[in-house]
C-alpha cells in the first residue's frame, strides 16, 4: 500500500495536470493595430467564456497608448503585461499566442526576423519553441477592403506585393494568419474542441451519463458548460471526477 502522504500528493499532481488541460491559457497581444482589432476582441472573449480559457494579455508600446488597457483588462480579467516595463516571463505555459491584431510594422519585422520589438521577438520565440501562434492580418494587409474605406488602397504593384511577401513569409515560418471574423474558428482547432459535444451540452441542462464508473475524462468535455449531471443510482464517481465536479460547480442528480 502506498504511504498515504505520497499518495495523497500524487493525487495533487494528477488534479493539477487536468486543471491546467481544462483551463488553459491563451496570451494574447495587441500592438497598435486597429483595423478588425474589435471584431478579434468579440471573438476572444467568446472563446474565452464558452471554452474556459484564460486570457491575458500583451500590449506593445504603440498598442498601450492606442488601446484602453485598463477596460480590456476588466473583459478579460487576465494578467497584463506592457512592453518596455514587462516580460512575459513564463509564456511557454500558454497554449497559443494570438496577435488581434498583426500590424505592418510587425509582420515586417518577423518576417525579417528583426527581433528589436518584444511583440516581434514573442512571435519567433514561440515559434520555435513549437508553440501555435494566430496572428489577425485585418491592420497588416492593405488587400483588405477596410484599407480602401479608410483611402489606402493606392498603392502600385510592388509596393502591395511586399506587404503580401510578408504576410507569406510568416505562414512559411508557421504562423496561423487570419481574418478578425475567422479568429474564433482558428482558436477552436489548436484547442481540438469537440464542437458536436459542446452543441449536444447546450441544447439541454442536463447531461446523462449511463455509466458503472465515471472517470474525469468523461467529463472534461464538459466542464464549463452550465447544466447537471443525471447518473444512475449506484454508480462510481471516482475521487478526481468528483473533484472536478465540486470545482466546477456541477449538480449530480442520481436517478433510480
Amino acid at each position: 500500500m502506498l504511504d498515504p502522504h505520497l499518495e495523497e500528493r500524487i493525487r495533487a499532481l494528477v488534479i493539477e495536470i487536468i486543471s491546467r488541460y481544462l483551463n488553459r491559457k491563451i496570451l494574447a497581444v495587441f500592438t497598435g493595430g486597429t483595423i478588425g482589432c474589435k471584431e478579434a476582441r468579440q471573438q476572444l472573449l467568446f472563446c474565452q467564456k464558452e471554452y474556459n480559457l484564460q486570457v491575458d494579455l500583451m500590449f506593445s508600446k504603440a498598442g498601450s497608448a492606442i488601446h484602453n488597457v485598463a477596460e480590456l483588462s476588466q473583459e478579460f480579467r487576465g494578467q497584463v503585461f506592457i512592453e518596455g516595463q514587462d516580460r512575459v516571463e513564463r509564456w511557454k505555459e500558454y497554449t497559443a499566442i494570438v496577435f488581434a491584431v498583426l500590424t505592418r510594422n510587425t509582420a515586417s519585422k518577423a518576417a525579417r526576423l528583426l527581433l528589436d520589438s518584444y511583440p516581434a521577438e514573442l512571435m519567433i520565440d514561440a515559434l520555435m519553441y513549437g508553440m501555435p501562434v494566430i496572428a489577425v492580418k485585418d491592420a497588416a494587409d492593405p488587400e483588405i477592403e477596410e484599407w480602401r474605406n479608410i483611402g489606402l488602397n493606392r498603392a502600385n504593384a510592388e509596393l502591395r506585393q511586399a506587404f503580401q511577401d510578408n504576410l507569406r513569409r510568416l505562414e512559411s515560418y508557421g504562423v496561423r494568419l487570419c481574418k478578425s471574423n475567422e479568429l474564433r474558428q482558428v482558436l477552436e482547432k489548436i484547442l481540438d474542441v469537440r464542437v458536436e459535444q459542446k452543441k449536444a451540452v447546450s441544447s439541454s441542462s442536463t447531461l446523462r451519463l449511463d455509466k458503472r464508473v465515471i472517470i474525469a475524462e468523461d467529463l472534461m468535455p464538459y466542464v464549463g458548460s452550465t447544466m447537471e449531471l443525471e447518473v444512475p443510482k449506484g454508480c462510481i464517481i471516482t475521487p478526481l471526477a468528483s473533484d472536478l465536479l465540486r470545482r466546477h460547480q456541477i449538480k449530480v442528480i442520481w436517478r433510480p
